[in-house]
Parts: structure tokens; C-alpha cells; sequence
């Protein structure tokens, strides 16, 4: 045994899953400027609620013709109303494209379980999700592929809904 190798193997880490309550919000029109006076009418009920809480940004329930959204400057509205982002939801391109963009995680479009907006207008859903553009070789213009590979990973991870850290699981279960 050398000099550098610990004497106990003890692990420094587990990996645990655990649900967390984590506030939504899901974005239904792309107006940053109604979306700041919106959020600090909410805020304004109950500013503690809101004092620092974790965040998922949902862009999956965008009309796909809404336009790009500024997804730093929605973070930037949000962060000035207490709210941290942690991650998006979202299954349109160019809004994975953004995410991967300011390096935040983007997960999967939302479950049936959850009330869906108005949608009515346009076509229905195709297998549960909005974007069928999604590929997985979908290429964005960017030669290099380091932005494409992680676009095809991510929109694979859309098309398909799965991922093993994004699963349910007991509280304290190791993973």
C-alpha cells in the first residue's frame, strides 16, 4: 500500500434521489415585460414563498410560432424576484438550444398527469409532444458538433421522456 492511498476505503459520497418541491413556471406567452409585472403582483402575496426558491423554467407548453425566447433575460426577470433557476422543460430546438447555450440542464417536456394550457389552436400533439423536429442529428449550424452532440443528446432525452436520475424514487433511495 503506498504512503498517498488512504488507510480506511471509506466512500466520501453516496448518490441519493429524493422528490424535492420545486416551483413550475410555465410560461404560456413569450412577454418577459407582462411576465416581470405578473410576477411581482405573485411575489408581492407571499414574498417569503418566494425568497430564493428553486425553479424550473417550462417552455414546453409555448405555441411553437411564439418566437425565440430570451432565456437570459427571463432568468434575469425571474432571479430579480427571488426565484433561482435550476433547470428548463422544454421540447422546442431552439429553447434547448439556449439552455445548453448558459450551460442550465434541460429536462423533458411535462407528463400527462399535469393540466395542460389552451390548445386549441394549431395541430394536436404528435405522440405526446409538440416539436417533431427533434433529431438526432439535428444540426444548428454549428460546424464544430460540440453544441450539436449535446442537442442530439438532449433531444433525445425529449423525444424519448426517459432518464434514470429524472425517474421517481423513494426518498433516501441510493441511485
Amino acid at each position: 500500500m503506498s504512503q498517498t492511498e488512504p488507510l480506511d476505503q471509506d466512500p466520501v459520497f453516496q448518490l441519493k434521489g429524493s422528490m424535492l418541491a420545486i416551483t413550475v413556471l410555465e410560461l404560456a406567452r413569450n412577454d418577459l415585460e407582462s411576465l416581470d409585472r405578473q410576477l411581482a403582483a405573485k411575489v408581492a402575496q407571499a414574498p417569503n414563498f418566494f425568497s430564493n426558491a428553486p425553479l424550473v423554467l417550462a417552455l414546453d407548453k409555448l405555441p411553437a410560432n411564439e418566437g425565440a425566447v430570451d432565456l437570459p433575460g427571463l432568468m434575469r426577470v425571474c432571479r430579480q424576484h427571488g426565484l433561482r433557476t435550476l433547470a428548463i422543460r422544454a421540447s422546442r430546438i431552439e429553447d434547448i438550444a439556449a439552455a445548453i447555450a448558459v450551460d442550465l440542464p434541460v429536462l423533458p417536456p411535462s407528463g400527462a398527469r399535469e393540466r395542460p394550457l389552451d390548445l386549441t389552436e394549431g395541430e394536436p400533439k404528435k405522440n405526446g409532444f409538440r416539436d417533431s423536429r427533434l433529431t438526432r442529428n439535428h444540426d444548428l449550424g454549428n460546424p464544430s458538433g460540440r453544441i450539436r452532440g449535446r442537442i442530439a443528446a438532449n433531444a433525445n432525452l425529449v423525444r424519448n421522456a426517459c432518464c434514470p436520475a429524472l425517474r421517481p424514487c423513494r426518498t433516501g433511495a441510493e441511485m
